[in-house]
């Protein structure tokens, strides 16, 4: 089991960090059993439910869920990023290697986000989740264009292949699974 440390930031920033890193951990395999069996909207986020469409998204997420439970994560207040990389993605994973991932967040995610405490931590629970899926899963990118909720589900309706490659279909099936703080 890998660990979590926080470097900088208040006490209440490192205390939602470490919730949504919890949260994530929770829903991860929740979404596998979902997208393995084609539930929870399956269809709406990634096309139709195939038996290898589900397998390959359950594999995804299963890879994600694997490498937060093993890999250690820092995530370094100290050095926050200076500009949103795109919406919505908050945070980076500035170095991953074997001593483990080293994860910075937007400069203005605690403003412009953390304003809702349940909602805070279900947008850093994503962020953290669609670093997760592009850095450990060579299937899963993001697409140019695909950033929001309604973008990923055009594409899953218009080109469900690629919609089982964006990142951003699955951090929008996942937040389903997601539990408040």
């Amino acid at each position: 089991m890998g660990t979590i440390t926080v470097t900088g930031g208040t006490p209440a920033q490192q205390q939602a960090i470490s919730a949504a890193h919890g949260a994530l951990s929770a829903a991860l395999p929740r979404a596998v059993t979902a997208a393995g069996q084609g539930t929870g909207g399956f269809a709406g986020w990634f096309g139709d439910a195939s038996a290898g469409r589900r397998s390959a998204v359950a594999a995804a997420y299963q890879a994600g869920g694997d490498n937060l439970g093993s890999q250690d994560f820092g995530y370094d207040l100290t050095a926050a990023l200076p500009v949103l990389l795109h919406a919505p993605v908050c945070v980076l994973f500035a170095n991953v290697d074997s001593a483990g991932v080293t994860a910075r967040l937007w400069d203005s995610f605690w403003p412009a986000y953390y304003l809702d405490a349940r909602a805070g931590s279900a947008d850093l629970a994503l962020g953290i989740a669609h670093e997760l899926l592009v850095s450990f899963d060579a299937g899963v990118i993001d697409l140019l264009g695909i950033d929001d909720a309604w973008a990923a589900r055009e594409l899953a309706a218009a080109d469900p292949a690629a919609a089982v490659r964006c990142a951003a279909n699955y951090t929008g099936f996942l937040a389903q699974f997601l539990s408040g703080p």
